[in-house]
């Protein structure tokens, strides 16, 4: 299924810089990420790829394509996968990265501000 897709990985600003601050090596995690998200994509299911839990979910008010990866023991990341049909593109966004068990605070949080900015933006959400 992805065979005819090229795969997009990128990293939102954001989440980049406080990457960079906290000193946290992202780059040993991007080909697991991207492994992830190509088989969620394909079969609709992954181990390690979850939909943001339903109290988050019910606070968004939208159907959102943010899931939550399990990287390791610790390390969590929030991430969205999106098909580009039009570029036939597999656009993979790191939004959110922790290595604590806090990351359902840092997530909602993020994922709160993006639903807000998408309507301040009148529905379109562009960075």
């Amino acid at each position: 299924m992805t065979d005819d897709y090229k795969i997009v990985f990128q990293i939102d600003k954001k989440c980049e810089k406080e990457l960079n601050k906290q000193g946290i090596k992202y780059d040993k995690y991007t080909s697991k990420i991207i492994g992830y998200a190509v088989i969620f994509f394909e079969k609709g299911e992954e181990p390690h790829t979850h939909k943001l839990s339903s109290n988050i979910q019910e606070r968004l008010y939208f159907e959102t394509t943010m899931y939550i990866m399990r990287l390791s023991l610790k390390e969590r990341a929030l991430v969205t996968i999106d098909a580009d049909e039009v570029f036939d593109q597999l656009v993979i966004t790191l939004w959110a990265f922790t290595a604590n068990h806090d990351y359902e605070k840092i997530f909602r949080g993020l994922a709160e501000s993006a639903y807000q900015k998408f309507l301040n933006q009148g529905g379109a959400y562009d960075e």
